[in-house]
C-alpha cells in the first residue's frame, strides 16, 4: 500500500480529485506519475488490476468505513483502493 508520511506519526493514503471527464483509472495513473515518477525518467508502465476495497466517509469526521452507514444518504467522500503493478 502506498502511504504518504505527513509528519513523524501521521500517514495518509494519497488522494485527490478527478479532473472533469477523467475516469478513476486515468486519475490514479496521473497521481502515481505525479508522486512516483520523476519527469526526467518518464512515466513507467503502470498496470491497474482490480479495485480491492471501497471506503466511505459519511460526514466531516476523520473516520472512514468499508460500508455506508444506513442513516447516511449522501456520503461526503469515497476512496477506492486498487491493485497496481
Amino acid at each position: 500500500i502506498l502511504m504518504l508520511q505527513i509528519d513523524s506519526q501521521t500517514w495518509r493514503l494519497p488522494g485527490g480529485r478527478l479532473r472533469p471527464g477523467e475516469g478513476e483509472v486515468e486519475g490514479l495513473l496521473r497521481k502515481l506519475d505525479t508522486y512516483l515518477a520523476p519527469p526526467e525518467l518518464g512515466a513507467p508502465d503502470w498496470v491497474v488490476s482490480d479495485c480491492m476495497s471501497v471506503w466511505w466517509r459519511p460526514n466531516f469526521t476523520e473516520h472512514m468505513y468499508p460500508y455506508v452507514p444506513p442513516h447516511i444518504t449522501q456520503p461526503k467522500e469515497q476512496k477506492k483502493v486498487y491493485l497496481v503493478q
